[in-house]
């Protein structure tokens, strides 16, 4: 029989000291029970998630025993604009348990039920199985970053010609110099995707040890010798002006102008030595057949477009199986399910 049960974060910490062999996948082991009062107590009784002696009835400890034992788990969230999606479901090894944030605290179901949020999800993202450009590309971090620098550049020139009303749009060629300068201020603003992809930064390797966000690629030498990967790869061209995209990424950059929506997805399961193995994709959306995942790891990034459709049956999958992970793990500290603001 499905359990339903709505706890503040301090509740569910609290009632987590009852269950001794938490593992650090889940919640219980991270959240604060400091909040919780006399008067948070009276009121699980009163809603009969406790007896009046402070015991659980049985069908919550079943929910929340399973949810002590969570192994793993899968957080999304999708923000764009007043909408707000957030939904974890962990997984034990025999059921699964989701929480979703709401204002009113955290929503906890066994089985966990993903439909609700999928459907939602299906509203801002759609179900076309269409799209605009067919990018994918997997690139060391240096290059993938010069490369969402370069496309960021060429969403701007679109949205200014747009802006002044220029009867069409020809793109225009960057020299080193600008395009030095465009990395050197990327914005932070993750609705550029040099901002997504320098926080894919790997901690070991060339990239992290020149000591910059930018991997060194403001200096000339560098920066040459990165475009030119690129330009034999296919993805930029060199011609009398300086270097423009090429390819996909050409087609890619014109139509994806302005973000409407960013998915995160965080997957990550417990170790048989306790550490936690980690990994986040983000999908950026800037329209109906324009959305484009991100992911890092192992030194590289790769960047491919997808459609709504196939968004929708990706975000099934994870909310339906425990993650396997490859070499594209980190260790991390499980995610802290707060309510929504």
């Amino acid at each position: 029989m499905p359990i339903q049960v709505l706890l503040s974060p301090a509740a569910l910490a609290w009632i987590g000291g009852a269950f001794e062999n938490k593992t650090r996948v889940s919640p219980m082991s991270n959240l604060d029970p400091s909040g919780f009062s006399i008067e948070a107590r009276d009121d699980l009784v009163a809603r009969g998630v406790l007896d009046p002696g402070g015991n659980l009835n049985p069908a919550c400890y079943a929910a929340l025993k399973e949810l002590a034992a969570a192994t793993s788990y899968c957080r999304i969230r999708y923000s764009g604009g007043p909408a707000l999606i957030e939904k974890t479901v962990y997984f034990s090894p025999t059921v699964t348990v989701s929480i979703d944030n709401t204002p009113d605290g955290l929503l906890i179901e066994c089985p966990a039920r993903s439909e609700q949020a999928l459907e939602s999800l299906s509203q801002f993202v759609g179900t076309s199985r269409l799209v605009n450009s067919e990018l994918s590309v997997e690139l060391a971090y240096d290059e993938a970053l010069l490369l969402a620098t370069m496309i960021d550049m060429r969403r701007r020139d679109v949205l200014r010609a747009y802006a002044e009303g220029a009867p069409g749009f020809v793109p225009q060629a960057h020299s080193l110099d600008q395009i030095a300068r465009a990395i050197e201020s990327a914005s932070d603003d993750p609705r550029w995707l040099a901002s997504i992809v320098k926080s894919m930064k790997p901690s070991t390797g060339t990239a992290a040890e020149s000591g910059s966000d930018a991997a060194g690629l403001e200096t000339g030498q560098r920066l040459k010798q990165i475009l030119d990967n690129l330009v034999r790869a296919g993805l930029v061209v060199q011609g009398p002006g300086g270097f423009d995209l090429a390819g996909e990424p050409s087609v890619f950059a014109s139509s994806f102008l302005i973000v409407e929506g960013i998915l995160h997805v965080q997957t990550g399961a417990q170790g048989a030595g306790g550490e936690i193995q980690a990994a986040e994709c983000v999908f950026v959306q800037a329209g109906m057949r324009d959305i484009v995942s991100t992911d890092g790891g192992g030194g590289t990034v790769s960047m491919e477009t997808l459609s709504g459709a196939l968004l929708q049956e990706y975000m099934r999958r994870f909310l339906s199986s425990p993650p396997v992970f490859s070499r594209r793990t980190v260790v991390v500290q499980p995610p802290h399910p707060v309510p929504s603001s």
